[in-house]
């Protein structure tokens, strides 16, 4: 895990004063502390815009569209009208994005073989024409994701604007069969819009990489191994899909992942089931589409606090009022609403110190610390009596200063952490994150009888999108 997250645990070496490991400890009077209650876990929300290039649209559609795409051999079709028809793909098909709709551009060549006729006073001219002609038909699809995460499109034929006009000469008169062309394209409208959305539907796929992600961000995330074990585990709750929107040749589909957010220490946690996908479901109320707002729930155990413990302040020596003493050990427990810091020393002094404070978040340094920290009751009366030189500010201080942890540089690694539960391995090819703005806006802290409960709601603005399908 990223050395931010993994402090957050070591956050408790911060929380740190208190003493012993971290069994249920009884009061001198023989009953049991009482603790702060357990936190209550909220549902954070992680926003991932699914973002589609145009041009891969574009791409597909080419590719499956080309050739002839429709033929009419009888004269006898569309009531008798006296008309063969042959359609073919004359250019590439141009795709763009409006809102949420698609706007197409189908470039076609129109082969015509009729008989016209036409009313010459009370004579009627006929003739046998072959000629050919082009248009480009211009095609508008509504967008929208269907339940099994699909694009799915509802496309219309808005105009037909000809590059070639559709003209013959029968005998010394020019006529134009634009209208005719024209009636026969609207009334096969059905069998020529199929094509565009049969492509969408078949090659526009996004369950494959919104369920790999779904899946991913399951699978435990190791925040820090470089002494002890930390992992940041997630549960997805809910998937939503917000507004889609086109612009600048992309199609935004604006998407919501509700999460169960929590770290815990030691080895790899067993995942016992991975859910499934949901159904894609659409809701009108997801407003702002790039915020995030993470509510991240640590439980870090005595006895990995005390580890960090050893690390940081056993075997130090401190000159206190002209007295040296070196620290042999550090313990520390929960008792009752604060933490307990057992110091056992040697040197000029030998026995065993203990330290009362109450964890609390600076806003200000962006840190955790201790308030309230000072010798317990009983310590304040043995060092009276034995030792008074050690009961002065001064080794409390030197105490206190170590217990001090920034947390800004732990904290605004945390979508990364999430961003790396979903991008995993090949996966994390196809996905950017670029945070705009991140605050620690709150923090909890609660002591429980076996470990160290801390709470962080970190809410931000954040660029993520899945960039290819």
């Amino acid at each position: 895990m990223p050395e931010r997250f993994y402090n957050i645990c070591y956050i408790c070496f911060v929380l740190l004063l208190g003493s012993g490991c971290g069994g249920c400890q009884q009061s001198q009077s023989g009953q049991m502390p009482e603790y702060d209650p357990p936190l209550e876990q909220h549902l954070s929300y992680w926003n991932l815009p699914i973002i589609i290039e145009v041009d891969q649209i574009e791409q597909k559609v080419n590719e499956r569209v080309r050739g002839t795409i429709y033929v009419d051999n009888s004269y006898k079709n569309n009531n008798g009208d006296n008309i063969k028809l042959r359609i073919r793909k004359l250019d590439r098909i141009r795709v763009a994005v409006e809102a949420n709709r698609i706007l197409w551009e189908v470039p076609l060549r129109v082969y015509f073989d009729g008989i016209v006729e036409k009313k010459l006073g009370t004579v009627v001219v006929q003739s046998h024409q072959n000629t050919d002609f082009s248009a480009k038909l211009h095609f508008e699809s509504q967008v929208a994701i269907s339940r099994d995460w699909k694009l799915q499109t509802e496309t219309v034929l808005k105009d037909v604007v000809w590059i070639k006009k559709p003209r013959i000469k029968l005998a010394f008169l020019n006529l134009t069969v634009g209208r005719a062309v024209e009636k026969v394209v609207k009334e096969k409208e059905d069998e020529l819009l199929p094509r565009l959305d049969e492509v969408i539907a078949k090659h526009v796929n996004i369950r494959k990489p919104v369920g790999k992600a779904w899946r991913d961000i399951q699978k435990p995330i190791l925040i820090n191994k470089k002494i002890h074990p930390v992992w940041l585990l997630a549960r997805p709750q809910s998937l939503e899909i917000g507004a889609i929107e086109g612009r600048s040749g992309r199609i935004y589909i604006h998407s919501r992942i509700g999460l169960l957010l929590k770290t815990q220490t030691g080895a790899r946690p067993q995942v016992m089931r991975i859910s499934p996908l949901p159904e894609a479901r659409q809701v009108s109320y997801l407003k702002f589409p790039n915020n995030f707002d993470l509510h991240v729930l640590s439980e870090i155990h005595y006895e990995h606090i005390n580890q960090l413990l050893a690390d940081s302040l056993e075997n130090r020596d401190f000159l206190v009022e002209g007295h040296r003493i070196r620290i042999e050990q550090a313990l520390v427990r929960g008792k009752g609403h604060q933490l307990d810091l057992k110091v056992s020393i040697s040197g000029d002094t030998r026995g065993d110190i203990h330290f009362m404070g109450v964890p609390h978040y600076n806003p200000e340094k962006a840190a955790l610390e201790i308030r309230y920290f000072d010798f317990d009751l009983q310590s304040s009366q043995t060092l009276h009596q034995a030792a008074d030189w050690l009961f002065h500010d001064a080794f409390r201080i030197a105490i206190q200063k170590r217990l001090v942890i920034p947390l800004e540089d732990h904290i605004d690694r945390v979508p990364e952490l999430i961003q790396q539960a979903v991008a995993n391995k090949k996966v994390g090819e196809k996905i950017s994150v670029n945070i705009h703005q991140m605050d620690l806006t709150s923090t909890q802290v609660a002591i429980r009888p076996k470990v160290l409960q801390i709470q962080v709601r970190i809410q931000g603005n954040a660029g993520i999108a899945l960039e290819k399908l």
